[in-house]
């Protein structure tokens, strides 16, 4: 059974911390909802079939049951040089490029009596789809400029695997970037 994913999950994050804190990967059929410093995938190709109806709507009157494929843990590849233990990691947004999971990344630390906030945006490649889920750690990318969250994530359109990163300040400071990647290097673009 194929399920056509024609809804735009739009769940947002509360506080003004950043945008979407979920995203649908057309590919694999993966669901990404972060979660804190977690990041929850789940398969939607295995949805019980009671809740989908033969027009591909999805009933809003039974429960529809989601399986849990796998987590990740983004204080883990944060990496020590950009994170200790008592450092507080959390999840700004999340955003699929083809089988790229992205995730902005803010991670505020205590220095003396200062508190400094840090953005980052981490990669992972994610497998898998119809049965199980395995991610790969692809890359990770601390934002320079002294932006303190990434807000949202664009895609450049077609098959670029590459986004617009929209970053945002202590202030009402904001920055508009490009970013891309190959399997071997990121790269940013002002």
């Amino acid at each position: 059974m194929t399920v056509d994913f024609r809804w735009r999950m739009a769940m947002q994050s509360y506080g003004g911390a950043g945008g979407n804190m979920c995203t649908v990967s057309a590919n694999t059929g993966v669901l990404a909802v972060a979660i804190g410093s977690f990041v929850d995938l789940y398969l939607l190709q295995d949805m019980e079939e009671s809740s989908i109806h033969p027009d591909g709507t999805i009933s809003s009157s039974s429960d529809v049951h989601i399986p849990f494929a796998a987590q990740v843990c983004l204080r883990t590849h944060l990496g020590t040089s950009l994170v200790n233990e008592t450092d507080n990691v959390v999840a700004t947004c999340v955003h699929f490029v083809d089988n790229t999971l992205l995730v902005g990344t803010l991670t505020t630390s205590r220095v003396g009596s200062q508190i400094e906030r840090r953005a980052s945006i981490q990669g992972f490649r994610v497998f898998g789809g119809t049965t199980s889920v395995v991610t790969h750690h692809a890359f990770n990318r601390l934002w320079k400029g002294g932006f303190t969250k990434i807000v949202a994530f664009e895609s450049m359109g077609g098959t670029s695997t590459g986004v617009f990163v929209l970053a945002a300040g202590q202030s009402t400071t904001t920055s508009v970037d490009a970013m891309t990647w190959t399997d071997r290097c990121v790269s940013i673009h002002d």
